[in-house]
């Protein structure tokens, strides 16, 4: 067995990285899901409050266990956001079981991908610039 991570999962790895390089600028939440003692599945997620949207920036779990993943979504928004009106899920980064996973649950719209960002000493900025699509 392959014991070398794949280029997809490094990728994910720097993209957490990066998300946590930002926490001087959003307030982030984490939340996981233990089975037996074991880490089965992880949830990174911040507030929107203008729209009063819960942002999941990432979401990873154990595919085998079913209904992890919407469990997932479901306790970081009681526990953490229950006064949220929606939940952003994010990009799905052209993964198509990503992209059905995200359409069951029958969006109300899709936003447009955009990029912002503002360089400062090597940091990179978030901005609240999410347009409609």
């Amino acid at each position: 067995m392959n014991r070398e991570p794949s280029r997809a999962l490094e990728a994910e790895h720097k993209g957490i990285l990066d998300l946590f390089a930002l926490n001087q600028f959003m307030e982030f939440r984490i939340g996981g899901v233990f089975v037996d003692g074991v880490l089965e599945g992880f949830s990174i997620c911040s507030w929107l409050i203008s729209h009063q949207v819960v942002q999941v920036h990432v979401e990873k779990a154990n595919a085998d266990i079913r209904g992890l993943y919407p469990y997932l979504v479901m306790k970081m928004q009681a526990e953490f956001y229950p006064t949220a009106s929606l939940v952003n899920r994010e990009d799905d980064v052209g993964v198509e079981a990503l992209r059905r996973s995200k359409q069951s649950y029958h969006p109300d719209e899709y936003w447009e991908k955009a990029y912002c960002k503002e360089q400062l000493d090597a940091v990179i900025r978030p901005c609240d610039a999410a347009s409609k699509a």
